[in-house]
């Protein structure tokens, strides 16, 4: 059995302890939600852009065909819609990557704030223990 004095010193580290990972906690949590929020904004204006690539292509591919005539413009023409097209596939990939680390940083928070409150439900029940 613990002394008094004993339980006393094992309080005061548990609850010093309990504070300072309380504390990383919170800034670890504080960081994932910012980054949440600036993840979802990007991939707002990304899903955006890929928009307006797609509605530039489909412009650039009526261009392509009224310049049929004009060979200088056509040949500029068919490389643009070369390089439109490996632009939507790369920004198809980019969106495909932005939606999954999306949602494992909703998933993280969510097991972050969890931890949270099964370790202060610990430290509680740890100093319950102690005071008695």
């Amino acid at each position: 059995m613990l002394s008094t004095n004993e339980l006393c010193i094992v309080f005061f580290k548990v609850k010093s302890t309990s504070g300072n990972f309380h504390n990383i906690v919170l800034a670890i949590k504080g960081c994932a939600c910012e980054t949440n929020v600036a993840l979802s904004t990007f991939s707002c204006i990304s899903h955006s852009h890929t928009c307006l690539t797609l509605k530039f292509g489909i412009i650039l591919k009526k261009t392509l065909a009224i310049t049929n005539d004009l060979y200088g413009v056509y040949l500029l023409g068919k490389e643009a819609v070369t390089l439109h097209y490996f632009l939507n596939e790369d920004l198809s990939k980019a969106n495909a990557i932005l939606l999954l680390l999306e949602s494992l940083l909703s998933k993280d928070v969510i097991a972050i704030t969890n931890a949270r409150r099964e370790i202060n439900m610990e430290v509680s029940l740890i100093q319950g223990q102690a005071t008695h």
